[in-house]
């Protein structure tokens, strides 16, 4: 009897534990499979294909939600036409589940219909379209039970018999009910966006700049630049760049500069700038004269069209004066002093620069 009782008890045990190990598990599963926002923050390609399938799963409160999150990190419309739809096919199907669960199953029919010409695969509006309408049927209950007829004695009477009028019933003709043909709309195609996938980026640019807008003609400095963008895929790039202003010649001096920024993707195709320069200034009748300075700026790169790209941008540099002689005469005789012109009045210098991107 003891071995007859033990062998059943221990096959329960070991089925309860299995059951209990996957209860606990079970959720853990199912909440690993749950992408989040954070997730999709460093995984920016899935978040659209994504809300696709799930709205062909018929999950829309998922698919409104992962379009909500599209444009929180992307910040264009291009998920506003998928979510529309689930928009849409979330009232309907509340509506449809409405109906179905209050008998109404021709009603709750056409908004199936309506639902599978927005998403072909919504598995919910399959079932309630292929749902059959429940007749009234009269139970074996609700019949009604007659008493059986009590004897009477009958005593026969003469009655004169009259003619019987034949009665004529009109006649109604039926006409077959004709449902309203419903005509599915057509399924709108939705045609997938390319990703904007950060990657880096190399860029090359060239342009100008105006040292000192009061000397228009004698400050244009032409100069270049090349950089790295969107390091690793990230927002952050780097950008050095020089120029050379040979126009100083009239006044007795040359000037370059080399500069380097900071650059960080603000949006999609969209990148401002910060910087620092250092320029050294020379006068051409020293040799050994010359001021070194520091400058600071900034600007925004725009990418056009994927391989081109226009900068627009601004330095400020400080007033700049270099040693050198002048020449001046009395009482018939020529004398050279030193002496410190100012080349660069000091200011706002604009700046703009064209390029390429690869």
């Amino acid at each position: 009897m003891g071995s007859f009782n033990e062998q059943p008890m221990m096959k329960l045990t070991v089925k309860h534990i299995l059951v209990l190990l996957v209860a606990c598990l079970l959720p853990l599963g199912l909440s690993a499979q749950e992408k989040t926002l954070a997730y999709y923050n460093s995984h920016e390609s899935e978040i659209l294909p994504d809300a696709q399938a799930a709205f062909r799963k018929g999950d829309y409160d998922r698919t409104l939600e992962l379009c909500r999150w599209y444009y929180i990190i992307f910040g264009d419309d291009a998920a506003y036409p998928l979510r529309d739809q689930a928009d849409r096919c979330s009232k309907l199907s509340d509506e449809m589940t409405q109906l179905r669960d209050a008998g109404k199953v021709k009603e709750a029919k056409l908004k199936a219909s309506t639902i599978l010409s927005i998403n072909p695969n919504d598995s919910v509006a399959k079932a309630v379209l292929s749902m059959e309408e429940i007749t009234p049927s009269v139970q074996a209950e609700d019949t009604v039970r007659v008493a059986p007829p009590v004897e009477t004695v009958t005593v026969p009477v003469e009655i004169e018999e009259k003619p019987q009028e034949e009665t004529v019933q009109p006649t109604v003709e039926e006409k077959p009910l004709v449902e309203p043909e419903v005509k599915p709309e057509p399924a709108p195609v939705v045609t997938p966006v390319k990703k904007y996938e950060p990657h880096t980026r190399f860029v090359i640019k060239a342009g100008a700049s105006v040292l000192d807008l009061n000397q228009l003609a004698q400050t244009i400095a032409p100069g270049g630049a090349i950089g790295l963008y969107d390091l690793g895929g990230s927002r952050i790039g780097l950008e050095v760049g020089g120029f050379l202003c040979p126009g100083l010649s009239s006044l007795s001096a040359s000037l370059m500069g080399l500069d380097a920024g900071l650059v960080i993707r603000a949006a999609k195709g969209i990148y401002p700038k910060l910087g620092v320069g250092f320029f050294s200034c020379k006068s051409t009748e020293l040799t050994d004269s010359a001021t070194l300075g520091l400058s600071a700026g900034g600007g925004i790169t725009f990418l056009l069209g994927g391989h081109f790209c226009v900068e627009v941008g601004a330095k400020y540099y400080p007033a700049v004066k270099v040693g050198g002689t002048e020449t001046v005469s009395t009482a018939g005789a020529s004398y050279e002093f030193p002496s410190s012109p100012v080349i660069l009045s000091g200011g706002i210098a604009p700046e703009v620069r064209i390029g390429f991107v690869f």
